[in-house]
């Protein structure tokens, strides 16, 4: 069906076409009912595929199919995309657990002296130092001398290991 529809729309419109003043009529002494439904059914989906425009851009919820037993299907999610550059999203992903590898040894380095471990954790949560100073309630001079224990410890740790 066009623009994600199925049958339980057509048929739907269809029978709301007939209840609509100027809608359809059926006439009885010509026409049995399910007859009537098939042509007004036809007509409904002939116009749905007049008024449908192959390059309208649709959103992808539009695209998105359930199957009777409530499967959702997605047309996009089946097909890869041509233009995705894989090698491009493995090095990201290996990146990315470089840096996670990286964050969980600072806080390991961190754990024990508490307002160390909040600062990064502020940090982390991208908080700058006058927004560290305000939310821990430390003066300008506590924000330095835990910076410095923290770089050079951090230092130190990842100087070991390289």
């Amino acid at each position: 069906m066009a623009a994600g529809r199925d049958w339980q729309d057509l048929l739907n419109e269809t029978v709301l076409a007939f209840y609509r003043p100027d809608g359809r009529k059926w006439k009885k002494d010509e026409v049995d009912i399910i007859r009537t439904l098939t042509e007004a059914m036809r007509s409904v989906a002939d116009n749905w595929k007049r008024s449908f425009d192959e390059d309208e851009a649709r959103l992808e919820s539009e695209l998105i199919t359930t199957s009777e037993s409530g499967q959702k299907s997605n047309p996009h999610a089946e097909y890869p995309d041509p233009n995705a550059d894989v090698h491009a999203d493995l090095e990201a992903a290996a990146h990315h657990a470089e840096i996670a590898e990286k964050i969980s040894r600072i806080e390991k380095i961190v754990e024990t002296r508490e307002r160390a471990a909040l600062i990064v954790m502020g940090m982390k949560d991208g908080l700058t130092g006058p927004e560290l100073k305000k939310e821990l309630e430390i003066s300008q001079n506590e924000l330095e001398t835990e910076m410095t224990w923290i770089r050079r410890n951090v230092r130190a740790a990842f100087k070991d290991r390289s």
